[in-house]
């Protein structure tokens, strides 16, 4: 008989959303410079909420910021595996979203 924990994500899929971590707000702080460029604009307000990840070849994780005037951005950051640097990057995001809209896969 094969026992699933409901809490464990699925492999390859992305964990439920958790509330925010120090590590994860670490960074999303530390991707925001790159965020604004994508995004052509400065953001008022920055404040990482919650976040899913998901493993791969690294960890993607997917992060809701309250960019401030009632507005979140959802954003998709990769981070790779140790031996590859732990570099971070957004590999997606999406703007214009409210603190209701649920954390979902950003297609690319």
């Amino acid at each position: 008989i094969l026992l699933l924990n409901r809490k464990m994500p699925m492999t390859g899929g992305f964990s439920e959303t958790k509330p925010m971590t120090e590590e994860v707000r670490q960074i999303a702080v530390h991707v925001q410079p790159e965020l604004e460029g994508k995004a052509g604009r400065k953001f008022d307000k920055y404040e990482p909420v919650s976040f899913s990840s998901q493993t791969v070849a690294g960890t993607n994780f997917l992060i809701k910021v309250d960019v401030g005037q009632a507005e979140f951005a959802h954003v998709k950051v990769f981070r790779s595996l140790p031996h590859a640097g732990s570099a971070l990057s957004v590999s997606a995001h999406q703007l214009g979203k409210t603190a209701d809209d649920p954390l979902t896969p950003i297609p690319m």
